[in-house]
């Protein structure tokens, strides 16, 4: 629930910053997407609620770079490469430790833009829309 509160609660900050109501907020005046309601506010949100839960401050510094799972309260934090291997970098002795890759993400990104995602020259990826 942490999560849903932050977004909740920048929902209400930002228009009341801008001056503006709720439905006339734009992409500029909320930021990135990502720190919005992506990874990053995921990523925070667990830090603030795990904190809560332990009575400790609980941070990047305590779960970032892991090599193996680490429960952290009744939370099984698993290393970066479990989810986002291609952001990421071990080195190789580093990678003799780490488990599987459990995800393969693309990144495509199509909500970033009008052109369906990320840019990358001839090899761009695209979301195809289906009509049922």
């Amino acid at each position: 629930m942490q999560v849903i509160d932050d977004i909740f609660e920048t929902l209400h900050q930002k228009p009341m910053e801008h001056n503006v109501t709720v439905e006339n907020v734009t992409l500029e005046m909320m930021g990135d997407v990502v720190d919005f309601s992506g990874p990053r506010r995921l990523t925070t949100g667990v830090y603030k609620s795990l904190s809560k839960q332990l009575n400790q401050t609980i941070g990047e510094d305590d779960l970032s770079k892991l090599l193996q799972p680490k429960l952290v309260g009744d939370v099984l934090v698993m290393p970066g490469r479990s989810f986002a291997a291609s952001s990421n970098t071990y080195t190789e002795e580093e990678k003799a430790q780490l488990p599987p890759k459990l995800v393969l993400h693309h990144y495509a990104g199509s909500w970033k833009n009008d052109k369906g995602g990320e840019d990358y020259g001839d090899l761009s990826f695209k979301m195809m829309s289906f009509q049922t």
